[in-house]
């Protein structure tokens, strides 16, 4: 399988999750509206609402880490790599990820750990609902493993083209864009946007 297509998969795993995530925060944000609306009217409130939303929100923060790092979205600060030459930012482009890779290793071992030791443990949250800690916490570190999982494989290509001395396809995957070429595609995607929207009828 080649990189393209192993990409493409990985980019459409990323995709789906993101837009369950966001489908579900709509669905937390309709939850907390209805229960600050019970609460205020008729002094009657849905037990977890933080609980849980807290637990969810941990999980898509962790799931979308996956599809900023394919988008290049992470933010990163160049007022110095930017000064060097080619060769020079394709090198920094590729520590910078290497040494991402190596924290987000450390954290997602050590939440599989934790979820391992709350499974054991028979652990529950000290809530009314008493829910079993190691269900959120095993969603977050299955996220959070998917997040190292694709550092990795954007790694292990970084490595092969620095083997193959090819700075500029380094740079083009993994290089922070200047502003004019992020706003430039912000204008693209918006005029694709507004060219496949339906269009209004008086």
């Amino acid at each position: 399988m080649s990189f393209q297509n192993t990409e493409a998969r990985i980019r459409t795993i990323s995709d789906w999750l993101c837009i369950a995530g966001g489908w579900g925060l709509v669905g937390l944000s309709i939850w907390i509206v209805v229960n600050v609306l019970l609460r205020k009217f008729a002094s009657f409130s849905f037990q977890g609402v933080d609980e849980y939303g807290g637990y969810f929100l941990a999980i898509v923060s962790a799931a979308g880490f996956a599809k900023a790092a394919l988008d290049k979205a992470h933010v990163r600060i160049d007022v110095v790599t930017r000064l060097f030459p080619l060769a020079g930012r394709a090198i920094f482009d590729v520590v910078a990820l290497g040494l991402l890779f190596a924290m987000m290793w450390i954290i997602a071992s050590k939440a599989v750990l934790l979820t391992y030791e709350s499974w054991s443990m028979g652990a529950l949250t000290p809530s009314v609902l008493r829910t079993p800690l190691w269900i959120p916490q095993s969603i977050w570190a299955l996220a959070l493993v998917w997040f190292t999982f694709v550092l990795a494989f954007l790694l292990v290509w970084a490595f092969g083209r620095l083997l193959r001395a090819d700075f500029a396809g380094i740079e083009d995957k993994l290089g922070q864009d200047d502003i004019e070429t992020e706003v430039a595609a912000e204008i693209a995607d918006a005029r694709a946007r507004l060219a496949t929207s339906p269009k209004e009828t008086v």
